[in-house]
């Protein structure tokens, strides 16, 4: 696997307890195997492309959702079809992310 830099939070100062927790969540996803971190890369690309677009307000949100046991690309799909005008990167990344849905829900029933 390698290096990549997680986003935790939106701008700087101290981190929250759902910072923290987030956190532990990422952390806890990463390290199952490379497939997982694979998609968690793509994951944070999407978190960072949208938190450019919102200004860190769906950021939030996503944090409270993830942390709170939803499924991540269900999550994560759902906020970008919520972006007024996306990026092409967030369009590219949402196909992405289609193929990782496809191949989720092909694991748990195949």
């Amino acid at each position: 696997m390698g290096v990549q830099k997680f986003k935790i939070k939106h701008g700087s100062g101290k981190y929250t307890p759902l910072d923290r927790a987030y956190n532990n969540f990422i952390t806890s996803k990463i390290s199952v195997d490379e497939l997982e971190f694979d998609k968690w890369v793509t994951y944070n690309q999407i978190v960072c492309e949208i938190n450019d677009i919102n200004d860190g307000v769906m950021f939030e949100e996503m944090k409270y959702r993830l942390t709170g046991g939803e499924e991540p690309s269900d999550v994560l799909s759902e906020m970008i079809s919520r972006v007024e005008y996306p990026t092409p990167l967030l369009l590219t990344l949402r196909n992405f992310l289609d193929v990782i849905i496809i191949e989720e829900f092909l694991k748990r029933w195949l």
